[in-house]
């Protein structure tokens, strides 16, 4: 997906599905390099800004890992069933 995206640096829709999958996937530094190649491409020769998905999905904070070791939050026990 990666090279397909590189190849076609305006294509913003693709550029934000990228940043997605590779938030999802845990590589906050991959999705934030795809912002950033992204907004220069923009910004350069045809002279727009990101659109707001986008800023979004930059600011965004970083997914969970799915079977990372960050704990999950602890639920309240109301009683212990005998």
């Amino acid at each position: 997906m990666r090279e397909e995206v590189s190849r076609q640096p305006l294509w913003e829709r693709a550029q934000c599905l990228l940043m997605r999958a590779l938030t999802a996937a845990g590589d906050a530094g991959g999705a934030l390099a795809v912002y950033r190649a992204a907004r220069e491409a923009l910004t350069g020769e045809p002279g727009v800004p990101p659109s707001e998905e986008m800023e979004q999905l930059r600011a965004r904070p970083p997914l969970p890992v799915v079977g990372s070791r960050t704990p999950a939050p602890r639920r309240k026990q109301f009683g212990k069933i005998s």
